[in-house]
This record gives structure tokens, C-alpha cells and sequence, in this order.
């Protein structure tokens, strides 16, 4: 297969989202933390960081969970045309700003240059600012108006994060190329940036509750969260997560378990695949990635989940909540060794059948798969997915619980996802020999 490389997004050093966790509690601490793709050893630097690098990453607890993620797949838009993405911001749809405007003055501006505040420093290394309006993402902070040079973007089918309005952004260098030559796996450039910003409600209006960066650098990647003050006027980097921010139930995780995911993928970035950016996803798609001159005698890639409507929906559903960062065959995904893959790989997808969550279906869970004394229905055992019976398929229980050791995901969602919930339920039900799956085990 030719080599595909995807056209520079030039821009500052600005940044978007897929990233990690932070707490009001640990300015001091955050953003020196730098993730090695491969290892699983920790080591400490930077005093009172413990920060992951490349050289390892902190240890953790065998991986005998399950740990599927649960969300709902986008609301689908119309593809955009081929076209290459564009090193500029505009938010799809422009959001509401956040300070109210006086009747009779001019609309704000999408965005502007960004200058960096005399009282921020110069970052360099893996060090990322303390405060969110030193670190390249907001011109205006207060008014919520972006930084130009910014691309912004949404995957087509969405991580369930308990209803949190999300918006994102990436940047990468100039003159940069992402490497796309293996499909499953993207390599990003040095100087790479994603943000992720989390909107929730708070009496009655939305709310930014948390921006994650993450910015690739020389020996890996730096994970940073900033945590946002109850007033929307600042936001503050940390690494111990928050419980329940502003009581409105929204969590925001650890900078570790940050890692635990993203250490799912080979290059730890999570939303960008062949699947994410097809048909529904808005401001880059993945045709806009095959710019080599290589590109035309290639074999086209699926960028759809196989099946109906129904069927798309559920592994669209399951790819991007549980098979992108846990339920894969990458050596360190948290669910590996449950011999659960969820994940829509290149080349395993062109049939329902031939798709990795297939083979759940009549499937026995593993001990790797503890599901914690989670009941079993009346009318039999557990499968990880019994045809025709939703009650027995285990995947869907687990989906369906929280405050219990068995809930999916198992970290950083209080409330199920109903929507999601319903595609996998829908998909169970219609499971039936006439259309090509098997008899259900007794």
C-alpha cells in the first residue's frame, strides 16, 4: 500500500483536544507530564510530577476489566466535499459566547490572533502553562473567543461523556504531515496539538467545565487538563481529576487514568481513524488525509461500519466507546486480555461477520472479564452477546449499570447512556439466523 500522508494544518502552536484530566486543587503539578507509546514502566521526573515519558509509563494493576467506554454516535452532517483541511477556526456551529453581548453591538469575531500575555511564560519542553490563557487555545478567554490558526472538528461518531457538549481542535506544525501509512495506527508529527473542551449544564445553561490538551513532543506526549472556575473566567491546569465539579455530576478524570486509555492506541490519540472521520464527521474527514501523489492507486479503505442502519449504528456505537482505547489488540489496551475487540480494524470490516465484536456473539465472558456478582437474568447465563436476548447479553448489563464494581465504562461516566444503550439493545434483538447469525447458545 502506498505511503498516505496528510497536508500540513500550519498554525501557531495552538492545540486541540483528546487529552487528559485536572483538579482545581494541583497547579503546581500540571502539564509535565509526557507519554512513552510503548512502555509500561514508570519512572519519576520533574519533581512532584512523576510525569510519564517515553521512557516509561506508570505502572498499573493487571488488566483483568473490561474497560469499555459508553457514548452515542454523532448527529450525523452532510460529508464535506474532498478538500484539504484548512488552517483556520470555524466553529460547525458557531457557538453561543459565553458573556452576554449589549443589544446593538457587533457580533464577536470566530476568532483572533493570539499574542501571548505578558504574564505568562515561554513554554518549552514538556512543561505545559498553569493557566489556560497563557496556553495558545483562547485570544479571549473570557469571551470564549478561540485563537486563529486552529482547525476545529468532530468525529462521526461521538464518546459518551454523561451528555457533555464537547467541542475540538487540532494543530499541527508547518510543513508537517500526519503518516498514515498504516490506517489503524496514524503517526502524528512533533508539535502536534488536540484540545477537548467539556461544556455541562449548570442551572439551566451550559457551562465550561474542563479543556484537555494534548501536545506531542521529542520524547512523547504531555498530557494537561485545565479545570475552569466557577465563573468561566479562568481555568487552571492540574493532574488529580475532580469528582462532581460545581455539583453538576460531571467528572473530570486523572491525568493517569488519561493515560490508562489513550494507551489504547499506538500514538495515544483516540478520535482520528478511518471510521471517526467518515461520512458524518465535520471539519476534517479522511479523504482530506490521502493528499500524497501516491494516493490514487491505492485500495479503498471502509469508512463506514459494515451492515443496516441498526447494525451501523451499534458497532459505530461500540467502536468508539469500548474498541479504540480498551478493547483492542494494541499491547496496551486496559481490556487486551479479555478477548472482547470491539474495534473496527482495517480490513475486518467489510462484512458484519467479519467484524472483531462478532465474535462475542454465543462467547462464554473470560476471567480476564470479571463482571463483580452482576446478576444473571432467570433464564440463563451471561454471554458477552446472546442472539435475540438482550437480557443475557452481557456487554448491554454492563453498559446499563453505575455505582457498581461491573459499570462500563469503568471510570469517569455516572449516568448510562440511554441512546447508546438503545443501538446495542436494537442490534441484540434483530440477531437472528434469517439474517446470518448464528442460533442462540442455550
Amino acid at each position: 500500500m502506498s505511503k498516505l500522508l496528510v497536508r500540513v494544518l500550519s498554525c501557531a502552536w495552538l492545540a486541540c483536544a483528546v487529552a487528559c484530566s485536572s483538579d482545581d486543587e494541583d497547579a503546581a503539578d500540571a502539564g509535565d507530564a509526557e507519554v512513552r507509546q510503548e512502555s509500561s514502566a514508570a519512572r519519576a521526573e520533574n519533581a512532584g510530577m512523576d510525569p510519564v515519558t517515553q521512557a516509561g509509563r506508570p505502572a498499573r494493576a493487571p488488566r483483568t476489566d473490561a474497560g469499555m467506554d459508553s457514548g452515542a454516535p454523532a448527529a450525523p452532517s452532510k460529508p464535506r466535499p474532498n478538500a484539504k483541511p484548512e488552517n483556520r477556526s470555524e466553529p460547525e456551529p458557531e457557538p453561543e459566547p459565553d458573556l452576554e453581548e449589549d443589544a446593538g453591538t457587533e457580533p464577536l469575531p470566530s476568532c483572533l490572533p493570539f499574542d501571548l500575555p505578558p504574564d505568562c511564560p515561554e513554554v518549552t519542553g514538556v512543561s505545559s502553562p498553569l493557566s489556560l490563557h497563557c496556553a495558545g487555545l483562547y485570544a479571549d478567554l473570557p469571551r470564549g473567543i478561540v485563537a486563529c490558526g486552529l482547525t476545529e472538528y468532530a468525529p462521526a461518531y461521538e464518546l459518551w461523556s454523561d451528555g457533555a457538549v464537547k467541542r475540538r481542535w487540532v494543530s499541527l506544525p508547518p510543513n508537517a504531515r500526519v503518516d498514515t501509512t498504516d490506517p489503524d495506527a496514524f503517526v502524528y508529527p512533533v508539535g502536534t496539538q488536540f484540545w477537548k473542551e467539556f461544556q455541562v449544564m449548570s442551572n439551566g445553561e451550559l457551562r465550561r467545565a474542563e479543556t484537555r490538551l494534548l501536545r506531542k513532543v521529542e520524547r512523547g506526549w504531555v498530557f494537561t487538563t485545565y479545570v475552569w472556575s466557577a465563573d468561566g473566567r479562568s481555568a487552571t491546569a492540574t493532574n488529580n481529576g475532580v469528582n462532581n465539579w460545581q455539583r453538576t455530576g460531571h467528572t473530570v478524570p486523572t491525568r493517569d487514568q488519561c493515560v490508562d486509555c489513550h494507551g489504547g492506541r499506538r500514538d495515544l490519540v483516540l478520535g482520528w481513524d478511518p471510521v471517526l472521520l467518515g461520512p458524518g464527521a465535520r471539519g476534517i474527514h479522511y479523504e482530506d488525509l490521502l493528499v500524497s501523489d501516491d494516493d490514487a492507486g491505492t485500495p479503498a479503505i471502509p469508512t463506514t461500519p459494515p451492515g443496516d442502519a441498526v447494525e451501523q449504528a451499534a458497532l459505530g456505537y461500540l467502536h468508539v466507546n469500548c474498541g479504540v482505547s480498551c478493547h483492542n489488540e494494541t499491547i496496551d489496551a486496559r481490556a487486551r486480555d479479555t478477548a472482547l475487540n470491539l474495534r473496527l480494524a482495517t480490513g475486518r470490516n467489510d462484512s458484519v461477520l467479519q467484524t472483531p465484536a462478532f465474535s462475542a456473539v454465543n462467547k462464554l465472558p473470560t476471567g480476564n472479564a470479571p463482571f463483580f456478582e452482576l446478576e444473571a437474568p432467570p433464564e440463563g447465563p451471561f454471554y458477552d452477546v446472546l442472539p435475540g436476548s438482550p437480557a443475557r447479553s452481557l456487554l448491554l448489563a454492563r453498559m446499563l449499570v453505575r455505582d457498581h464494581p461491573a459499570q462500563m465504562p469503568p471510570l469517569a461516566s455516572n449516568i448510562p447512556d440511554e441512546t447508546g444503550a438503545t443501538a446495542v439493545r436494537t442490534w441484540i434483538e434483530q440477531m437472528t439466523p434469517e439474517r446470518g447469525y448464528p442460533t442462540p447458545a442455550p
